[in-house]
């Protein structure tokens, strides 16, 4: 299996590559791709998507199992999940997919564009969250109930409190270095100025 890790990666950080880590460990796990979110993905404080995914390479050098995908960040529209995730199997037709995402994005997966049928045609991985009860909404919600044998909580991994938005405010007031980010990625950050850095 192929474990797709979408996110906006802004930046990428200590406990993205702590997860991906430990999800490779699991048997049945072959692969995991970073993708990043492209431009058109409406997010606050959103760098460009040529920096995120070269930050993420940086950070897939740990492993060779891990890959970074450009698809969404070479898009011109905000297609999503389910149209990413068809293209990838396209590519790709004797592979298994599945997407890697948190339980705070995972608090609306129905409100996602297709979401019945990436539901339907994709299993979903969910990294727990802080604050963020996904058995709870399982029971609230009728299209996880019909597709729950295509999600998979991932209970095992650690609650990192990991948060991008100080990060970026760590960075932008002048930090050195900063404890959540690898030392390439902090590298890379303050190489191009990005968040307000300096060099």
């Amino acid at each position: 299996m192929w474990i797709v890790y979408g996110g906006a990666f802004n930046p990428p950080t200590k406990a993205h590559l702590c997860f991906a880590t430990r999800i490779l460990q699991e048997p049945e796990v072959e692969k995991l791709i970073f993708m990043p979110v492209g431009d058109r993905y409406d997010k606050p404080e959103l760098i460009a998507a040529k920096h995120r995914l070269a930050m993420c390479r940086l950070m897939a050098q740990h492993d060779e199992h891990f890959e970074v995908s450009s698809l969404e960040s070479d898009s011109q529209a905000q297609f999503g999940t389910y149209y990413s995730l068809m293209s990838l199997q396209k590519l790709n037709p004797n592979r298994q997919f599945a997407f890697l995402t948190g339980a705070d994005n995972f608090s609306y997966l129905t409100k996602w564009v297709e979401a019945e049928r990436l539901l339907e045609n994709f299993q979903i991985w969910v990294m727990p969250r802080l604050g963020f009860d996904c058995a709870a909404l399982l029971q609230q919600e009728p299209l996880l109930q019909k597709n729950q044998s295509h999600l998979r909580f991932l209970n095992f991994l650690p609650l990192l409190d990991i948060s991008a938005t100080e990060i970026r405010r760590q960075i932008a007031n002048g930090a050195e270095r900063v404890d959540a980010l690898e030392e390439v990625v902090m590298a890379y950050i303050k190489t191009h100025e990005l968040y307000g850095a300096k060099l």
